[in-house]
């Protein structure tokens, strides 16, 4: 093999300085580069409409193998200028031929292209490969999540259709479905009505209870207010009648409007306020177990404006539709099952008779009644509380109330 051609292993880091060493470069060529590049920006200035260089030119920095391909298009497009010496008239020629005279003297084109290889092999390279491990990760991390969002989309499926099966619709048209639900509520309100007035017998016991404890020989007007309202009453009777205690002179019902005529959006706008407060979480009286607040019925005007007797607004709204007034119906209801809760509590005490009425004289043969009896007062409360608080009701109402 030639010597002359035998290959010499030079460590990339050292290759300019080996160069420089070995006197292939000048020492200088850094300042001969710079009067390079101003030739260079002088000769773009003036170039041919030609793709490649228009390719050529986009880069960031034009060296030395740049130019020599633009002088190779240039005796395409400057062949025209060439004389019969063979030499070319066109300044644009001269100008590159000039750049690349001036890269070959002392070797200035290999002084820089080793200090670009250089950068690219200590800088670019080891950045591009910090950028491909990056990106494999951020491709494994996309599919990841892939595979997450897809189980989470299922997982929203199931429990949405859950959700429609505990409200009773299909769940192909929300806000029509929900809307017929609605729509149905008197029906409801009419078999609670009927449940209630079979609490009766519970009622008298919880009165005639509190009467003899108190001593008093007529029944609280204010025990159980909504309660006995629609025992007496039925479904129908107005929150105006609860709020002032009497019936009133007319009734301006208000629309309800529930949207049927666009009923084909598919969702319905239920607003950011909370659900529907039954009030069974509030305490001041304590029965034992149960906390509960008795609602407040007393002589407020209706809305701001005189009591005329006529019923407008939400008091127009029944005992059942009323946000006011379904409170008042749950905190009765509550105060009732609270009490018949304490007294079969109290009846299984150790003490078999009733401690509070043993020993009285005057004591009502209607307070001697058997523990199952109590029992059996008590599941008729909790299955009309039940079936008041039941989670498709309580939608519904809100619906019915703010449509």
């Amino acid at each position: 093999m030639d010597a002359d051609n035998l290959p010499i292993d030079i460590h990339c880091s050292k290759l300019l300085d080996w160069l420089i060493n070995r006197r292939h470069c000048a020492n200088d060529w850094q300042k001969k580069v710079l009067t390079i590049r101003e030739k260079i920006n002088h000769a773009i200035q003036d170039m041919p409409e030609h793709e490649k260089i228009v390719k050529l030119l986009q880069g960031a920095y034009i060296n030395y193998f740049h130019c020599t391909q633009i002088v190779d298009i240039l005796k395409e497009t400057e062949k025209d200028s060439k004389n019969f010496l063979g030499y070319y008239s066109s300044q644009r020629m001269k100008d590159w031929q000039e750049v690349i005279s001036l890269y070959q003297t002392d070797a200035v084109y290999l002084a820089e292209a080793a200090q670009t290889l250089q950068r690219l092999v200590q800088y670019e390279v080891p950045a591009l490969r910090k950028q491909i491990v990056k990106c494999n990760q951020g491709v494994e991390d996309a599919a990841r999540k892939e595979v997450e969002y897809e189980k989470q989309s299922k997982d929203a499926r199931r429990n949405f259709e859950k959700e429609c099966q505990k409200m009773g619709i299909r769940g192909e048209n929300i806000r029509l479905e929900l809307v017929q639900l609605a729509v149905d509520l008197p029906a409801f309100f009419d078999r609670v009505a009927a449940d209630i007035a079979a609490l009766q017998s519970p009622i008298d016991y919880y009165s005639n209870f509190r009467k003899y404890i108190l001593k008093s020989s007529s029944a609280d007007p204010s025990l159980l207010p909504a309660l006995r309202l629609i025992a007496t009453k039925g479904a129908k009777v107005t929150a105006f009648e609860l709020k002032f205690g009497r019936a009133p002179t007319s009734v301006e019902a208000p629309s309800f409007g529930l949207g049927m005529e666009t009923a084909q959006d598919d969702a319905i706008n239920f607003g950011d306020d909370a659900p529907i407060d039954f009030g069974a979480d509030d305490a001041i009286v304590d029965f034992g177990d149960d906390a509960i607040d008795i609602a407040v019925v007393g002589d407020d005007t209706n809305d701001g404006q005189l009591d005329d007797g006529v019923a407008r607004g939400d008091d127009a709204l029944s005992i059942f539709e009323n946000p006011a007034s379904q409170r008042a119906l749950m905190n009765d209801l509550n105060e009732l099952k609270a009490f018949l809760r304490w007294r079969v509590m109290d009846e299984k005490t150790e003490h078999t008779s009733d401690l509070l009425l043993t020993g009285a004289d005057n004591r009502d043969s209607s307070l001697s009644i058997s523990e199952s009896q109590r029992e059996e007062m008590l599941n008729r409360v909790q299955a009309v509380l039940t079936a008041v608080n039941d989670p498709q009701k309580r939608h519904l109402l809100k619906i019915r109330a703010s449509p």
